[in-house]
């Protein structure tokens, strides 16, 4: 299993402050045989990506 995280900080106002972009890549996982879920074992789906971006104050 492999994840791919792709980030940037933008620090402004003297580091009291700090701009945070980030975007992950994950795999999915989907069961090989839907009418025996127990046995059937595991296949690669698609893959699936998030986009955060994050705001963060330092008191």
């Amino acid at each position: 299993m492999n994840t791919w995280n792709l980030g940037c900080n933008y620090f402004f106002q003297g580091h009291q402050a700090k701009l945070t972009l980030d975007w992950l890549s994950r795999p999915t996982y989907l069961p090989k045989n839907l009418g025996n879920l127990g046995t059937s074992g595991m296949k690669a789906g698609p893959r699936k990506s998030t986009l955060t971006l994050q705001y963060q104050i330092f008191f």
